[in-house]
């Protein structure tokens, strides 16, 4: 009986051992099918800003981000439009960047796809100028009083001056340019004590009044006898004088010679 002649294994086509390779292989990674999977949400679920607290003085920056994710947390491309409120007390570029303008406290948000994420900032004043410290007041002279200090600030725009007699209320005396370090307060009354205090300031923010400092001007120099007694020729004549007032150390002395001739004068102040 005739039977079906079947080619041993090893003799197999080599175009069907291609055809079946081909069809595990595409059957194994599915490489068959040319789809390449879904599309990735491109929905904005969050937008966080960082970071977030941020805490400015006046004048200062700071640049904030911005990261918007979908619900599966991916992270994606975004375009985000930036606001601040309340208003005045920041300002916020489109691109995030943040200058403190007046104390208070603001929150910046970042918006992308309808959706927001804020970050909050406290606004604090610039730290006032360091006070003087230091201040010493020296009579000059029955009229004037010398006042000096040191400056510990290195921020100052002027120093503020006030003055008080002994027991009177301090007022306004004068405003100095950055780095003055001594005053000659003149035009004073004799015979009066006078106080001071200073202090350093920056636009409307100024330090501690320094510690107080107080001198008296000179009394009025009062000069007797005057008139002079009257002299009688060939008598023996002699006249002492006195004075008070000033800073109390007087040294006796005639100008340009006009003394009489037999009189003279010595340095305590006695005329014979």
């Amino acid at each position: 009986m005739a039977r079906p002649f079947l080619p041993p294994a090893s003799a197999a086509s080599p175009r069907l051992l291609v055809s079946l390779a081909t069809l595990c292989l595409g059957t194994v990674l599915g490489a068959c099918d040319s789809g390449t999977g879904p599309e990735p949400d491109t929905t904005v679920a969050q937008v966080l800003v960082s970071p977030t607290p941020f805490q400015l003085q006046t004048g200062q920056s700071v640049g904030l981000t911005a990261t918007a994710t979908n619900a599966a947390g991916q992270v994606l491309t975004a375009e985000f439009v930036w606001s601040s409120s309340p208003a005045g007390i920041v300002e916020v570029t489109q691109d995030g960047h943040v200058t403190a303008l007046t104390p208070g406290t603001a929150t910046v948000a970042a918006t992308a796809g309808g959706v927001s994420g804020n970050a909050v900032g406290t606004i604090l004043p610039i730290p006032p100028p360091l006070a003087p410290v230091g201040l010493s007041a020296t009579t000059e002279s029955h009229v004037a009083i010398d006042l000096a200090w040191l400056d510990l600030s290195d921020d100052e725009d002027r120093f503020e001056v006030e003055r008080a007699t002994a027991n009177g209320a301090f007022a306004p005396l004068i405003e100095l340019p950055a780095n003055t370090l001594a005053l000659r307060d003149d035009d004073l009354s004799p015979g009066t004590v006078y106080r001071y205090r200073v202090r350093a300031c920056r636009d409307q923010s100024c330090s501690d009044w320094s510690a107080e400092a107080q001198a008296s001007t000179h009394a009025t120099l009062v000069f007797a006898p005057s008139p002079l007694p009257d002299a009688t020729e060939t008598e023996p004549y002699e006249a002492t004088f006195t004075a008070s007032g000033g800073d109390g150390s007087y040294l006796w002395s005639v100008s340009d010679d006009a003394l009489p001739p037999g009189l003279a004068l010595s340095e305590s102040g006695v005329l014979s």
